[in-house]
């Protein structure tokens, strides 16, 4: 059946096909024989397979031949040529026309159903020919477009409708007509690949994200027939996805000491160009004011303008509008539109109005920075473009203000931590090693994990009526209380020795007052000390790993084990004397160089001792090129501080026979008990 429509538009055209039946009958009816008018007849049935459906069309058809048929009644030439030639030609003629009535009926079955079909598609779609003439158009694409119906659309031109936009690239580029898939399919791209674009309607202000693809329809291996085009409105999701980014650009910072500034240009340049122009980020600084810490644009030449603004123009927190005002209150600021007027009355100068237009000041948001109630900058996003700041974007932007200013306390704290942490290292650390005649130093240290956390190891030398004494140690914990313990332990050892010269009064004296702390501390500590008395040296260990000796192609630990400090209030700590010769090199250091983890075992005493007997002669600083043999070595993160002391005896190297001519407890060197 056709549609209501269309035989409700035609049924006219049965009448004049059943007048025609009747005027041609009565034509032949008066003619006779002298003429044969029956043949005409066949117009009435073809003038309905034109304009009715196949059921008016073949009832027509039907009454024509009837009529036809029954010439002969008053013609008398049923036997004749004049009777059948013409009934045969008004048969023929009656089934073409229900057959073209029928095709007819079929062509507007399908175009009714591709009307609803296209009609229901959300989507835009639009079907122009090879030439570019628009031939359909859904009521989607007339809404997309901002034109009041499908009419409309089909009269403008391609040009006509892209002028009604602002059209930027997914990066912020100029998009043109002839970049867009339909555009590039009528040039005979097979399969251009789906563009997204931001668009702007220049009578709204209104940004839309549109994904624009096209599929040719055309016979084989010859142009293109249509180009049929989907737009597609993912406004929602791309605006998702920008906050997504937003916030993630700020998160990982919220963990960790980061630099904030960093933190902040990250994020402003995360801003450009999907959700704004420009974008800028200001924080409040005790006693001086606003900072201006980020400025983001894609145009390099644009972001120096903007901080020639800034820099000679700042806005400060006592301003009358904009971020001063913002930062006040902690009340976000939308300007929709910016007038010329709102920026000559905002521009101090002749010289700063002209910086402001050409910044581009056409819609602006602020939102302050900020976690609970404290204000901690301002967030400044600009339109330069003709698209035009909502509500909406008020409160992303204001959502994102509260995440970041959450952020930035975060990384201020923690910035804070690591430099109270570092301060703290450093009082546990000598500034520099003295210098000691004969001697040449080196030294190193690493803590392990962040920068908030205070490492246990330390190292010290101290001058001694008589010498010189060297002292490494390592505090079991981390943090303020390992700090504390680590404090008392190299004061005290440092102390002792500077006053007796007695390395062995000092490990008792520090083992008394860790005990006498009891367990409330639970810490532990290890101390090494080598003192040094001309030739001689005097090595004692609480604890701790024991000193390495190299002398010529020989290394080997000095001194005696001893039990950790703080463990035992009885425990008996001795010490070891032994010469020294010219060319000895000694290392103190920490579990942390034996500790460092490799892909299957740790680093160890044995890969310490090789890599300290490579070194070569010339080496100036012994620490640092054992520290480098252990980073060779790791395979994961530092688990623990790393300290090392390097002593290098200066003047000629001795053989080691003539060194140590008589045995000893403790191998080739000449070593007593003190």
């Amino acid at each position: 059946m056709p549609a209501r429509g269309t035989s409700e538009r035609v049924g006219w055209p049965a009448v004049v096909a059943l007048l025609i039946v009747a005027g041609v009958a009565t034509a032949d009816l008066i003619t006779g024989e002298r003429a044969v008018p029956v043949g005409l007849m066949i117009a009435a049935p073809l003038l309905c397979g034109q304009t009715s459906s196949p059921m008016v069309t073949r009832a027509v058809g039907i009454v024509a031949v009837s009529v036809a048929a029954l010439a002969f009644v008053w013609n008398d030439n049923f036997a004749t040529w004049t009777y059948w030639v013409p009934l045969t030609v008004v048969a023929l003629g009656s089934g073409f026309a229900w057959r073209m009535a029928t095709y007819r009926d079929r062509l507007a079955r399908t175009d009714h159903q591709l009307q609803a079909i296209f009609g229901s598609v959300v989507a835009a779609v639009m079907v122009r020919d090879a030439d570019g003439h628009l031939i359909y158009a859904n009521q989607a694409a007339a809404d997309l477009l901002r034109m009041p119906d499908v009419d409309a659309v089909r009269t403008a031109t391609s040009e006509d409708l892209m002028d009604r936009f602002e059209v930027y690239a997914e990066d912020g580029g100029p998009i043109a007509l002839g970049d867009l898939p339909g555009t590039r399919v009528l040039r005979g791209e097979t399969s251009p690949p789906p563009v997204l674009v931001r668009n702007i309607v220049k009578a709204t202000g209104e940004e839309r994200w549109l994904l624009n693809t096209a599929h040719a329809i055309r016979p084989e291996e010859s142009a293109p027939l249509l180009a049929v085009n989907l737009i597609e409105d993912i406004t929602e999701t791309k605006r998702a996805e920008i906050a997504q980014r937003l916030l993630a650009a700020a998160v990982p910072h919220s963990t960790e000491a980061a630099d904030v500034d960093a933190t902040l240009q990250s994020i402003a340049e995360a801003a450009v160009p999907g959700f704004a122009d420009w974008a800028a980020a200001d924080l409040v600084e005790p006693g001086a004011g606003v900072r201006t810490v980020a400025i983001a644009h894609l145009d390099p030449d644009k972001v120096r303008l903007g901080w020639r603004l800034r820099s000679e123009w700042p806005a400060g927190g006592d301003a009358a509008g904009g971020i001063g005002v913002v930062i006040r209150t902690g009340r976000p600021q939308l300007a929709e539109e910016v007038t010329g007027e709102m920026l000559e009355q905002s521009a101090a100068s002749a010289e700063h109005l002209a910086v402001l237009r050409a910044v581009g000041l056409n819609s602006m948001i602020i939102v302050p920075l900020t976690a609970g109630r404290e204000v901690l900058g301002a967030l400044s996003f600009v339109s330069s473009t003709a698209r035009r700041f909502d509500r909406r974007d008020l409160e992303f932007a204001g959502d994102l203000g509260r995440q970041i200013g959450i952020a930035v306390k975060n990384a201020q704290l923690s910035e804070e931590r690591a430099r109270i942490a570092q301060t703290l290292q450093a009082s546990l650390l000598p500034d520099t090693l003295p210098r000691i005649p004969g001697w040449r130093l080196s030294s190193v240290y690493r803590a392990a994990g962040t920068q908030t956390v205070v490492g246990g190891d330390f190292y010290d030398c101290v001058a001694f009526d008589g010498g010189w004494a060297v002292v490494i140690g390592d505090v079991v914990g981390k943090g303020a209380p390992a700090a504390a313990l680590t404090a008392l332990v190299r004061h005290t050892t440092t102390t002792m020795i500077e006053a007796t010269g007695d390395p062995v009064a000092a490990l008792r004296l520090l083992n008394r007052r860790l005990c006498e702390r009891g367990a409330e501390t639970m810490l532990l500590c290890t101390v090494a000390v080598i003192a040094l008395r001309g030739d001689h040296a005097i090595v004692a260990s609480g604890g701790h790993p024991l000193p390495l000796l190299r002398r010529g192609g020989d290394v080997r630990p000095i001194g005696r084990t001893s039990p950790l400090l703080g463990v035992y209030a009885e425990a008996e700590y001795d010490a070891v004397r032994m010469e020294i010769c010219p060319g000895d090199r000694l290392l103190l250091y920490t579990d942390g160089v034996t500790d460092a983890p490799g892909a299957d075992e740790r680093f160890g005493e044995q890969r310490l001792i090789e890599a300290f007997r490579r070194l070569d002669g010339d080496v100036e600083d012994v620490a640092a090129e054992v520290l480098r043999a252990v980073d060779g070595f790791l395979t994961a993160a530092q688990g623990d501080d790393i300290a090392m002391i390097g002593l290098d005896r200066e003047g000629p190297v001795l053989e080691p026979e003539r060194a140590a001519p008589d045995a000893v407890p403790v191998g080739p060197f000449r070593a007593t008990a003190e």
